[in-house]
């Protein structure tokens, strides 16, 4: 396998070669980070759909926009959102309406100390939650039973904890910083189904730490930028798109570990003294969308594009994707895969859809919804959901 990657990554930029302009002639698709591409921006109802509903507020089921995450839709198609911060578990129906929630934070073998990670496997109707520096995922149902545990290897620090789609979880293991193995382990047993040690010479994360000293007492602190979650693996169908920043290569990893090429990017990271980091956002049957983003802090802030490979075109753009409910603002750029479609879920906070529905900014399905509902601005927010073909 690794030889065969090899050659891949020394044919594929030949193929770059014969390209014309934006035009990719190679199946594999090569996008130069330093490149000027022609400009494409996709209007969201040409590839998807956006639902907007507000969610009901009501005592325990207060939402913490900052500190929460959205995991998805359940069997049942009720909405399942995470409290990091109180630890809660709560659950919503298509309509908005509360419906139950759990909360097993404590210290005894069945609880959680914290929400560190957290996933929901479909295919179980399960619930797993990491605490940090704990050394296992435990698994719960969706009223809050607690099932079994998985366990994990000590002084681990985990990232991008998700279903595998094989019966286990995969998860990056940061305790060999240098080669940090993509492992699939048994949700049932515990036992290593798959290593996987992504193919690169020098590793390299795709964010940077700014050192500030505060100038009145002299103490130091670091601030991090770019991606802190390095790398990301990316649900598309059956398969995992993995985002690690020190491959010139974004791979295609399948539930059981084998790695496939995705996409190429050049030039190489080694040879720019300045590297370009490229990573994909999410795609759709058509589309791919990512960003390229400069490891350096300049002008306070850290360079990016957003670029777009055209599946049908076999051509690369820069643009985004836009939502001309909110005028035509900008999409957010991460995406998961639920029942077999893209699905990115996001939120609206009360007060802003308030203010910006008074100034008449809102078209389309948000216009049509709010003008139903009598929104306070303490309220829980609007969940939109967008869904992909």
């Amino acid at each position: 396998m690794e030889k065969w990657i090899k050659l891949m990554l020394l044919i594929v930029p030949l193929f770059a070669l014969s390209c014309s302009d934006n035009k990719i002639v190679s199946e594999i698709p090569v996008i130069d980070v330093t490149e000027n591409y022609p400009e494409k921006n996709i209007d969201l109802y040409e590839i998807g759909q956006a639902e907007y509903i507000p969610l009901e507020t009501k005592d325990g089921f207060i939402i913490d926009e900052i500190f929460s995450s959205i995991l998805g839709s359940d069997k049942d198609g009720n909405y399942i959102i995470v409290n990091k911060n109180q630890g809660d578990v709560l659950f919503f129906d298509k309509t908005g309406k509360a419906v139950k929630k759990f909360n097993r934070r404590g210290k005894s073998g069945e609880e959680y100390n914290d929400i560190w990670q957290v996933s929901y496997d479909i295919s179980s109707d399960e619930i797993l939650i990491n605490s940090l520096f704990e050394e296992n995922v435990k698994v719960y149902d969706t009223d809050g039973n607690f099932i079994r545990k998985i366990d994990l290897p000590r002084q681990s620090v985990f990232e991008a904890v998700v279903p595998s789609n094989a019966g286990g979880i995969m998860y990056y293991d940061r305790r060999n910083e240098l080669y940090p193995p993509l492992i699939i382990r048994s949700s049932q047993d515990s036992t290593v189904i798959k290593k996987v040690v992504m193919p690169y010479k020098n590793r390299m994360t795709a964010y940077i730490e700014k050192i500030t000293e505060d100038p009145k007492t002299g103490s130091v602190y670091g601030e991090t930028y770019g991606y802190g979650n390095d790398p990301r693996i990316i649900p598309y169908k059956d398969i995992f798109i993995v985002n690690e920043a020190s491959c010139d290569t974004i791979y295609e990893v399948n539930s059981v570990g084998d790695l496939k090429p995705m996409l190429v990017r050049i030039p190489s990271l080694t040879s720019m003294e300045v590297p370009i980091c490229l990573w994909v956002d999410y795609r759709s049957n058509d589309y791919i969308f990512m960003t390229a983003r400069k490891k350096a802090w300049e002008n306070n802030a850290m360079e990016s594009k957003s670029l777009i490979y055209d599946v049908r075109e076999r051509a690369v753009y820069e643009g985004y994707l836009s939502n001309p409910d909110m005028s035509s603002s900008k999409m957010p750029r991460f995406v998961d895969f639920e029942n077999g479609h893209p699905v990115h879920y996001d939120y609206l906070s009360a007060i802003r859809a308030k203010e910006r529905f008074e100034k008449g900014l809102y078209k389309g399905k948000l216009k049509d919804v709010m003008e139903t509902i009598d929104i306070d601005e303490e309220d829980n927010p609007i969940l939109i959901v967008y869904r992909f073909d």
